[in-house]
């Protein structure tokens, strides 16, 4: 089943590059967390590289369609709680795993001379890379998932320039799993996660469809 949905996320992105508008890079910092459904082990945030590749499509005078394909670390830390609390004794807990995750955005917006403000919002997964055990013995008895669903947010703004051909832009996101990350005989681990990213795009093509930009019509015009 996963190898099948791996496989039909595939041939989606295949389909929606070949109608690509705008192909994006971004890359930042994000800090993730976790919290439990009946305790929380891992409370305290811990800092990654995030980087995403994606294309932008469908793009019209109110919205687009973006879809990526990214990398990140999530996870936390504990240095509070017994039996991690230094001041009583025990150890510092601290754990990561990478994801490759998968999403589609609904951005909408308003453009103001060559800025782009918009806001965002759409599904996404996150596969687990490697090893599915904590480190820690304390989490001997947790199942981690392979595949996360969740809820991606974003809020950013866009500045073209060289006739609406390049554009740089700042973007924040926040996403929280749906999916548990982990689970136990009595508990249930989720993850969620912020980020500030700096962002590069340009546009595919200089056909009028693929420059329309929000607030109407096609943008660079002369």
């Amino acid at each position: 089943m996963r190898r099948l949905l791996v496989a039909v996320a595939m041939l989606i992105c295949l389909a929606e590059l070949a109608r690509a508008q705008v192909l994006c890079v971004d890359g930042g910092y994000a800090y993730s967390n976790q919290y439990g459904s009946q305790l929380n082990l891992l409370p305290e945030g811990k800092g990654s590289f995030a980087g995403v590749i994606s294309i932008e499509y469908l793009r019209m005078p109110h919205f687009c369609l973006r879809s990526g394909l990214g990398y990140k670390a999530v996870g936390g830390k504990d240095t509070q709680n017994a039996p991690f609390s230094s001041a009583k004794g025990g150890r510092r807990a601290d754990e990561s795993f990478s994801t490759l995750q998968l999403n589609t955005v609904l951005r909408t917006g308003y453009r103001v001379g060559g800025l782009e403000f918009y806001l965002g919002f759409g599904p996404k997964v996150d596969f687990v890379l490697g090893d599915l055990r904590f480190k820690e013995s304390l989490f001997a008895d947790y199942t981690v998932a392979r595949a996360l669903l969740g809820l991606r947010y974003e809020v950013g703004v866009d500045f073209w320039m060289a006739r609406d051909m390049v554009k740089l832009g700042l973007l924040c996101c926040y996403e929280n799993d749906v999916s548990r990350f982990a689970k136990s005989a009595g508990n249930r681990l989720y993850n969620q996660s912020y980020s500030v990213q700096l962002s590069f795009g340009f546009r595919l093509g200089g056909g009028g469809a693929s420059r329309v930009s929000f607030g109407g019509g096609e943008q660079g015009e002369e």
